[in-house]
């Protein structure tokens, strides 16, 4: 194999790791965001019953890894964590422990201030 070969070769493989890494990143997104879904929540207890006994709504991200589709996809927090960066549906406590589902923003009230 040539110098070139080699390099193209390597180029090759970390191209595809990159993509098989937002591939699995994007898959890890969709999981999750479907857990806490309009869609799934609303007629999963198994969720529901976990976020109730949180005050604000979290549940422990370790019990969401637990699930065997997401173990499928990876066994890692952090891999979790950094898949969801900026969703629009689920966010994270401080510490990065728990999770919730999204809660819509306040819609601003339209009375006058006195």
């Amino acid at each position: 194999m040539t110098k070139t070969a080699s390099k193209n070769s390597k180029k090759g493989l970390a191209d595809f790791m990159n993509s098989s890494s937002e591939n699995i990143d994007k898959a890890i997104k969709r999981q999750v965001e479907y857990y806490f879904s309009d869609i799934n929540y609303p007629k999963d207890k198994y969720l529901q019953n976990k976020a109730s006994k949180n005050p604000e709504g979290f549940i422990s991200l370790k019990e969401i890894m637990g699930f065997n589709k997401l173990k499928q996809l990876t066994k890692s927090t952090e891999a979790v964590i950094k898949a969801l960066e900026g969703s629009t549906q689920v966010e994270f406590s401080e510490d990065g422990k728990l999770i919730r589902k999204r809660q819509p923003a306040a819609v601003a009230s339209e009375e006058p201030e006195e």
